[in-house]
């Protein structure tokens, strides 16, 4: 059995948000196509967004179209990918080919994240990335991007209690 690629979530705001985490692995399709099942599934699907924190991870071609058409019906939809990989011209390439096919995505850096909440309309619900230790757990490896963003909340709270 492969190890698991990319692991996400689904939780509530005020709207359904689809928490993804990624290795630097591609998503293989069957894994891919469940997802999409299950985001399709969610209510109030429309007014979903996606977070997610990548270490380069992400969908090809036919898996980001299945998600745009087959899931979305090709509307835009508010989704940011945090990553340390925005260096790579390969990656920022890929960025630029989602966002023509959905104009409402964003690629930012992981230190952005705050950035990345108020694209969302999420304000500033830090508390969204705690869910993220969870989908951490369910992975084989170390996300760095999380761990950045989690180290620059962690430092920020400090801040803030004192």
């Amino acid at each position: 059995m492969a190890e698991l690629s990319f692991v996400f979530r689904i939780v509530t705001r005020k709207f359904p948000v689809a928490l993804w985490l990624h290795t630097p692995a591609s998503p293989p399709d069957d894994e891919w196509k469940e997802a999409c099942k299950v985001i399709k599934a969610t209510p109030d699907l429309m007014r979903m967004r996606m977070l997610i924190c990548t270490d380069g991870g992400a969908p090809n071609m036919m898996q980001r179209t299945e998600m745009n058409v087959g899931v979305f019906d090709g509307k835009g939809f508010k989704s940011v990918a945090l990553t340390t990989q925005l260096s790579n011209p390969i990656k920022r390439g890929m960025a630029r080919a989602i966002m023509w096919t959905n104009p409402w995505f964003k690629a930012l850096g992981p230190l952005q994240w705050q950035e990345a909440l108020t694209h969302l309309d999420l304000g500033d619900d830090v508390g969204i990335f705690d869910e993220f230790d969870e989908l951490q757990s369910r992975l084989p490896t170390k996300n760095a991007t999380f761990a950045i963003i989690r180290d620059a909340i962690r430092a920020r709270r400090e801040l803030t209690a004192t």
